[in-house]
């Protein structure tokens, strides 16, 4: 009993760590942590609106809309719910989110290194994937996707790997995965394409080691745990009688903006292109993950082409996808194939603890010092610390003070992105299309056109760069013009008289 109360305690003191670690680096790179102002934003912005639209009693995708699932806004929601006029609330879910990313990391890493110090300097040095400047710059949905993401390869690595994996363990690990497939089908539906290499792994693992029967088990238990999961949301949103809307805006009007945006030259093209488009670094990570992958084939004796499945699995849709670099944050798990690799070259050189403690010491400097490179030793002129004043934080300030005359004001964002401008004016959007889409259609951009006709916004939003297109429109619709006062400014916002 003495021996279980031990392995309890260092289980704690292992998660509380973790923790306190990940509460460190967060503050230290998360835009929404307590050392950032709130200017400078995009998707956080445009996600807390979301959010913000849903818990003030708006019908999501009928009063507003965008490409993104149920699942991001409602954590958005609560983020809002938590802390109303700013980010603090999102942090202390990313956190959560993000301690829980670092603990699967490190149960993942000791099913191949078989010591808690290596699992424990591999799931530090994961810092280096989930944070990396090539990839992050913003909390973004794919943030939000780590923890199923993660939680799936754990409990499909145990099934596979696993030395005393029982019959219970694998019905817990489809229903897991079923879960975590759907939990990112309800953030971002490409996101669980991707994923898809999770349950069938497992599907195969049952036809391998089992038959018929457990075949069926693990379907129908897989299937369960997708269910379980989507169906608060299919009442929540069939009791709000959006639900037919939920599945025309989320899924077949988004690949309908999608499609816009990519050329009819075919999937296998464009994913050529993509990968021929890739610059140096991102080129050698990648290369390194496939040689990380094939090393790995040969070490291990059953389920060898796993890990290199799973990576082509994520990479593949992400090439289709490169529009941007954060893209990459889909499959930045598969960098852990590659710090297993590592370590178990290094196994030999790490076998007395002064060499495990100074290792572990290089991989939490190391991930700090990212963290704080990426952000404090920056040229980035719109850098938005609190400490720091610039052009683009003044004219936030600006627009909030401006917004905040109002309310909870209706914000429309014509012909721009919704970037947070709202936030401590705690501002709805004015319709459907509140903002502008990338590869809006024509009938999106009318929405916005009907809206300023409506004059339902008590603020439109443009960039300056394209207001001589829209002004006279606005005027004519009686709204007034106002400029914050810096040398360059990006917005012009327009008030209802």
């Amino acid at each position: 009993m003495k021996g279980v109360g031990m392995a309890r305690k260092e289980k704690i003191v292992l998660v509380a760590a973790l923790a306190v670690f990940t509460w460190v680096v967060l503050v230290l790179v998360s835009p929404d942590s307590m050392l950032h102002d709130l200017n400078d934003r995009y998707d956080s912005g445009w996600f807390l609106t979301a959010g913000r639209a849903w818990m003030n009693g708006l019908v999501p995708y009928v009063d507003f809309s965008d490409s993104k699932g149920p699942l991001l806004w409602a954590i958005y929601g609560v983020g809002y719910l938590m802390s109303p006029r700013d980010y603090q609330g999102v942090f202390w879910l990313s956190w959560i989110s993000y301690t829980a990313v670092y603990v699967l990391t490190y149960l993942t890493a000791r099913l191949f290194l078989h010591r808690r110090s290596l699992a424990l300097i591999a799931s530090v040095a994961m810092t280096c994937a989930w944070f990396n400047p090539l990839f992050f710059n913003e909390i973004r949905a794919e943030d939000f996707a780590h923890l199923p993401i993660m939680l799936s390869l754990y409990l499909t690595c145990r099934t596979l790997y696993g030395d005393n994996t029982v019959a219970r363990d694998v019905t817990w690990a489809a229903f897991g995965v079923g879960a975590s497939v759907m939990a990112l089908f309800l953030i971002k539906f490409n996101l669980a394409a991707m994923a898809l290499i999770f349950p069938l792994a497992l599907l195969w693992h049952a036809v391998r080691d089992g038959g018929r029967r457990e075949l069926l088990t693990t379907l129908l238990v897989g299937i369960a745990g997708a269910v379980a999961l989507a169906l608060p949301f299919v009442v929540i949103l069939s009791c709000q009688g959006c639900l037919d809307d939920f599945w025309n805006e989320y899924i077949t009007r988004t690949l309908t903006t999608a499609s816009t945006n990519h050329s009819s030259r075919g999937l296998l093209a464009t994913m050529i292109a993509a990968a021929r488009g890739l610059k140096l670094l991102p080129l050698i990570v990648h290369g390194l993950i496939g040689i990380s992958c094939v090393m790995l084939l040969c070490k291990l004796k059953r389920y060898c082409l796993f890990p290199l499945l799973a990576f082509l699995s994520f990479w593949s849709i992400s090439m289709l996808l490169m529009r941007q670099a954060h893209h990459h944050l889909a499959f930045a798990f598969a960098l852990l194939f590659v710090v297993i690799v590592v370590l178990n070259l290094l196994k030999p050189l790490l076998r007395n603890r002064r060499a495990l403690k100074s290792l572990l010491a290089i991989a939490v400097t190391l991930a700090v010092v990212l963290a704080w490179g990426q952000n404090f030793v920056s040229f980035h002129p719109h850098h938005n610390f609190y400490t720091m004043e610039n052009d683009s934080k003044r004219e936030y300030h600006f627009i909030a003070s401006l917004l905040n005359t109002r309310d909870k004001p209706r914000v429309l964002y014509w012909w721009a992105a919704d970037v947070g401008l709202g936030t401590q004016a705690e501002a709805l959007p004015a319709c459907r299309y509140w903002a502008t889409q990338y590869g809006a259609t024509l009938d999106m951009r009318e929405d916005q056109s009907h809206c300023i006709m409506r004059r339902d916004p008590d603020f439109v939003i443009v960039h300056a760069r394209t207001e001589h297109n829209l002004t006279n429109m606005l005027k004519r619709y009686g709204y007034s013009r106002h400029v914050a006062p810096v040398p360059a400014p990006y917005y012009v916002v327009y008030s209802k008289e």
